[in-house]
């Protein structure tokens, strides 16, 4: 049986007022990345390091946006730079790509490959003209939005 013509209008006329976008879909990610050792590396310091990182990704079409949040692991962030701005972000497939600008105006490159609900890939972060860091990233989807990544408690005597 088909609606009529003025009852689907009213529908999509609501959608449209509530500022909804069909096309949008935002995801929840935790996740961590390690950095690579190596002699391309300016930070030797950094060698192994590991951060509990989400993601918040936002799709529309093939774009993706949305935020980084960053905590420690078995070092403190990079730079100290726990939150970034995604951009300049695709989802081609199962191939996804983003940039991760952070307050400092590091800017840091994610490329991987993403499933269902898991993804992994390899990234570099470039300070100005110079390589900061090189690494890997792995995730998996969450269920609800996460707040931050979680950090370790202190040790108490």
């Amino acid at each position: 049986m088909f609606a009529p013509p003025v009852i689907i209008l009213m529908i999509v006329t609501t959608v449209h007022a509530a500022g909804a976008n069909p096309d949008r879909v935002t995801t929840y990610w935790v996740g961590t990345t390690q950095a690579r050792c190596g002699p391309q590396i300016t930070e030797h310091n950094r060698c192994g390091a590991v951060q509990n990182i989400t993601l918040t990704l936002v799709q529309e079409g093939t774009n993706i946006s949305g935020s980084y949040t960053c905590a420690f692991g078995n070092l403190n962030c990079r730079g100290m730079q726990r939150v970034g701005d995604i951009t300049r972000g695709s989802l081609r497939g199962r191939q996804l790509e983003f940039r991760v600008m952070a307050p400092d105006r590091t800017v840091c490159r994610f490329s991987g490959l993403l499933e269902q609900d898991s993804g992994r890939g390899s990234y570099t972060c470039r300070g100005g003209s110079h390589l900061a860091e090189r690494g890997t990233w792995r995730i998996q989807r969450s269920t609800e939005k996460p707040t931050a990544p979680r950090e370790p408690s202190l040790l108490r005597p």
